[in-house]
């Protein structure tokens, strides 16, 4: 395999300044992180590198077309992150011992109809910040304060 590399922000967040940044954001579910350490993503990664290759990965493994139940929103946002997680893991930049900070994200979309997405905390020229992934179009979405505030589950 070719090790590419996946651009980060130069700080290493703990797991309880993931929650913190999860909370005071309005995301108070269940939080399962799952790693000590984790590094932010560039944005710029996120919205033009990672997104070609998840595009190739999806068609790889016939997830492009949505099929209720077996290839949905829960689905690709779950093969979503499983992408991310095999590009950082396999980056010639990966510092040793961290997660990245792109997991999924499930919450109420409306009238009590589920959605899962993504969620990442990016590093943006030197600042860092939240943001909300739609793996099935692949750009970066606002949710409404109602959607977030009604998260379901977070994994990191």
């Amino acid at each position: 395999m070719r090790q590419e590399v996946v651009p980060i922000g130069e700080y290493i967040f703990s797991r309880e300044e993931v929650a913190i940044i999860l909370l005071t954001n309005g995301i108070s579910t269940t939080l399962t992180l799952t790693d000590d350490r984790y590094v932010a993503p560039t944005l710029e990664w996120l919205e033009k590198q990672y997104s070609d290759k998840l595009t190739k990965f999806l068609f790889d493994y016939n997830l492009h077309r949505w099929t209720q139940e077996s290839s949905d929103c829960d689905d690709i946002s779950r093969a979503a992150a499983v992408q991310a997680s095999i590009l950082f893991h396999n980056s010639k930049s990966r510092p040793k011992s961290v997660g990245l900070l792109f997991g999924e994200y499930h919450y109420i979309k409306s009238a009590l109809n589920g959605h899962a997405i993504n969620l990442a905390i990016v590093a943006d020229k030197g600042v860092y910040k939240l943001v909300f992934y739609e793996p099935q179009v692949k750009y970066i979405i606002s949710p409404t304060d109602q959607q977030i505030s009604s998260s379901l589950w977070v994994r990191f």
